[in-house]
């Protein structure tokens, strides 16, 4: 390709012999006859690629010099610094993460931060997104007509004089045998727990070298990346992540920077315009945009029980006023687990939520072992938990008796409760001598299971706007980590694989069914009770 009369490798050599000149004008000694600092990591690989490469074919500045994007520079210069064991950047996509490892990795071979002997392992989720990457070092190396390495396609492979990377897919690989300098995880926030041992033998390939493990990705829902943004504060972990504030609109400007720092020069603005247009007439594809490009913790194939847009619009500063009769939706914790209870207003639309712990072990605690950092102490703040003192596990019949003292005189219509907690339920209630209308549910899926008419009743609700509540953060964070399992059509709320955040939409679920059957009929509500 031919630019201005002169072919690529005659226009990067002038190029280079400018900028080489302007350093050299910039790097006089100074009054006290010290010279200039030598770089740190990440400006030295922006110097060398601003030089040495280009943007490949197809893109739209191609042929222009690579300019390795601010936060990519800060982010090695930290690594470096710190010297980090491990080092995690997780930003939405398309902010050219595939061009930062891909860049790094050449210039560790060929580049003024090479290392004699260098050896890097680079796993992708599939062996696709591996070849996606291996190409993208090939697309470098060609554009800027580099043919000191080697490129091997089965399996991928990177080799220069310097040394070689390996390019691993978690589908084939679990771990690599050899020593690394670099173990490099790209996306390690789409991968699942059950790939535990890829990452941890990614990890122990770099003992042997004293080598670092780095992370490029989406935040995803992954364990790993929890885990790690809990370490963050270690002096051997280096974290900078750019997400969205978890209770966003999908059309805040702010929010979109927030999570892409390379939004209008590498990614575009109007696209995600047009995708928060288009989200907001396919409810079902928001769970998607918040994970890939407002960077925020969800699995894009997960299905939530309804979206954080259209939760927000059946909250308001100032909620219906709660009327004379009510119906309850209870979820009793354990040991691990919240203790909810949301009560539904059938002819206002008022919903209000309690929620509990017990004392042992305390909120900071339990928020570390959730994953959930000082979700529960925020709570607390806000009036949105009670901690019982003195016990590991809710007292049931206090916690009870606390919301019945509070609803005061209002009728209760009935309260709901899954049916394998009959007898802690019975016996709460009798310790406090009050026994409302008890309706049992099952929490399973079927054309008449009580599980799918509860989350399609509760579905509705949020979809036509019936709730009238307070926003809250503990209602966020349940629908952010809901999770709805099929059965031949027929939809439940999973509750397998996720910890005690979810038990306020539980309790949310069963009130849903017995409000919509409230406001359904004059008559009493219609359950079969049991027992």
């Amino acid at each position: 390709m031919a630019m201005q009369g002169k072919s690529r490798a005659a226009y990067m050599r002038d190029y280079r012999r400018r900028k080489k000149a302007e350093k050299l004008e910039a790097n006089v000694l100074n009054s006290d006859g010290d010279q200039t600092p030598k770089l740190e990591v990440g400006d030295a690989l922006r110097e060398w690629c601003e030089l040495n490469l280009v943007v490949p074919f197809g893109h739209a500045d191609e042929g222009k010099p690579l300019i390795l994007p601010d936060f990519a520079v800060d982010f090695l210069n930290d690594t470096f610094v710190r010297s980090a064991r491990e080092a995690g950047l997780f930003v939405a996509r398309k902010n050219a993460k595939s061009a930062i490892i891909a860049a790094y990795l050449i210039a560790r071979l060929i580049g003024s931060i090479r290392v004699k002997g260098y050896r890097a392992g680079v796993c992708s989720v599939s062996r696709e997104k591996a070849s996606e990457l291996y190409q993208q070092c090939v697309d470098l190396c060609g554009s800027a007509e580099i043919d000191s390495i080697e490129f091997r396609v089965s399996p991928f492979k990177m080799i220069a004089p310097a040394g070689t990377v390996d390019f691993l897919s978690a589908d084939r690989s679990a771990g690599h045998a050899a020593g690394c300098d670099d173990a490099i995880m790209d996306e390690l926030g789409l991968l699942p727990e059950r790939r535990r041992d890829l990452v941890n033998g990614l990890r122990s390939s770099v003992s042997a070298r004293n080598g670092r493990f780095i992370a490029i990705s989406i935040l995803g829902d992954s364990p790993f990346t929890k885990e790690m943004i809990e370490r963050k504060d270690l002096p051997t972990t280096c974290v900078h992540l750019y997400a969205a504030p978890a209770d966003c609109a999908i059309d805040d400007m702010d929010a979109w920077h927030a999570a892409n720092p390379a939004l209008g020069t590498v990614k575009s603005i109007d696209y995600m315009r047009d995708e928060a247009a288009r989200c907001a007439y396919s409810p079902a594809d928001e769970n998607s945009f918040r994970a890939f490009d407002l960077n925020q913790p969800y699995a894009p194939e997960r299905v939530m029980i309804c979206d954080i847009t259209n939760y927000k619009r059946n909250c308001t500063d100032e909620p219906m006023p709660r009327g004379d009769r009510c119906v309850i939706g209870v979820d009793l914790g354990g040991s691990n687990s919240m203790s909810a209870a949301v009560i539904g207003f059938p002819d206002t639309g008022r919903v209000e939520t309690y929620a509990a712990f017990g004392g042992t072990p305390n909120l900071a605690q339990r928020g570390q072992a959730d994953g959930v950092g000082g979700l529960y102490e925020l709570m607390e703040q806000r009036g949105e938990l009670t901690v019982y003192a003195g016990y590991r596990v809710t007292p049931v019949d206090a916690f009870l008796n606390d919301v019945f003292d509070d609803l005061g005189s209002i009728e209760i219509m009935g309260l709901g409760c899954d049916r394998y907690r009959k007898s802690e339920l019975l016996d709460a209630l009798d310790e406090i001598g009050r026994r409302p209308q008890i309706i049992w549910r099952g929490t399973g899926a079927g054309a008449i299971a009580d599980g799918s008419y509860d989350v399609r009743a509760f579905q509705r609700c949020i979809l036509q706007h019936r709730f009238s509540m307070h926003e809250s953060l503990a209602w966020v964070s349940a629908i952010s980590e809901s999770s709805i399992r099929y059965e031949q059509g027929n939809p439940a709320l999973d509750k397998r694989s996720h910890n005690s955040r979810i038990d306020i939409l539980q309790a949310a679920v069963i009130m849903a069914g017995l409000l919509e059957r409230a406001t359904a009929t004059e008559r009493e509500l219609e359950f079969e009770l049991v027992g």
